[in-house]
């Protein structure tokens, strides 16, 4: 029996948690698996599924539902199956129908699955599921820029307005793009952490975002630029630019995540000296209409 997370009693919110300590080797306590599934992208956990059998979680599948209203693109990701499991293949192919008419009857038309389990996309491939494309962790020897950077605006609450509109401009229309929402940036302007969040400025326009994360003196970023300032350049200076800043706060490491799909970007990385560090998870594409 497949059940979603919103409808779980105590006895099964019980089961799911000793089956994710287990699988994650873990110690999370109820107070916080809620936490993390009662959130706007899994809309408060109806997009988080569990495979019950004899009261006990023998599988589970995490379906993001937030980018459906705006994208109509469902993305389905970290689906798992219990160690010694029986019969596996089948727990796999009901996880992922149910994941698969969760998306469709919320609105989505594109439904993108992510594997980063080397056993599952096996599994998957016995039910005919090929991986269509990577995504990738890169990282760069060379550090030494190139160009000066652009000019770079803080993220604050003057310009918060500002700051979602261009970073919809520029990325919701990406290959696995997103769209938010003014309480997404709330949350980064409540972010305590090292990390940064900036506009970016030429010549008195708004041209697009940068975002820095910080962790462990790993420095990484996202970058983006507005439709209409794409193909000019500012790609190769907005690039030089996350450098840069990486450079000056002295981070022993640069690293970024790239879609294998979004040809351009990756282009550009590699021309630049990134190199692929890693396969972050491979990517089915389910449906399309």
């Amino acid at each position: 029996m497949i059940k979603e997370f919103i409808n779980l009693n105590g006895d099964e919110i019980r089961a799911v948690q000793l089956y994710l300590n287990s699988l994650e080797k873990n110690d999370k306590s109820i107070p916080q698996i809620k936490e993390e599934f009662n959130t706007k992208v899994y809309n408060f956990g109806e997009g988080i599924l569990f495979f019950f059998k004899d009261n006990k979680v023998v599988g589970s599948v995490k379906v993001i539902l937030e980018a459906i209203k705006h994208l109509k693109v469902v993305y389905i990701h970290f689906l798992t199956v219990a160690n010694n499991a029986e019969n596996e293949v089948h727990i796999v192919s009901e996880l992922l129908t149910s994941a698969i008419n969760i998306g469709k009857c919320k609105g989505g038309s594109k439904i993108l699955l992510g594997v980063g389990n080397e056993k599952i996309l096996k599994l998957l491939n016995e039910l005919g599921y090929i991986s269509s494309y990577n995504s990738y962790k890169m990282k760069l020897e060379n550090r030494k820029t190139t160009s000066e950077p652009l000019e770079l605006i803080n993220l604050s609450a003057k310009n918060k307005e500002e700051y979602l509109n261009v970073f919809n401009k520029s990325f919701s229309d990406m290959p696995h793009g997103c769209y938010y929402e003014m309480e997404d940036i709330e949350k980064y302007l409540n972010d305590n952490s090292e990390n940064r969040y900036y506009l970016v400025r030429d010549k008195n326009k708004l041209i697009g975002f940068m975002n820095i994360e910080i962790e462990n003196k790993v420095g990484s970023f996202d970058i983006g630029l507005c439709n209409e300032f794409r193909g000019v350049g500012y790609g190769k200076r907005l690039l030089e630019t996350a450098i840069y800043t990486l450079n000056a706060v002295n981070v022993d490491k640069v690293t970024l995540n790239v879609i294998e799909k979004n040809s351009i970007a990756l282009n550009m990385y590699l021309k630049r000296g990134f190199v692929i560090d890693n396969i972050l998870s491979h990517w089915i594409e389910i449906a399309q209409e």
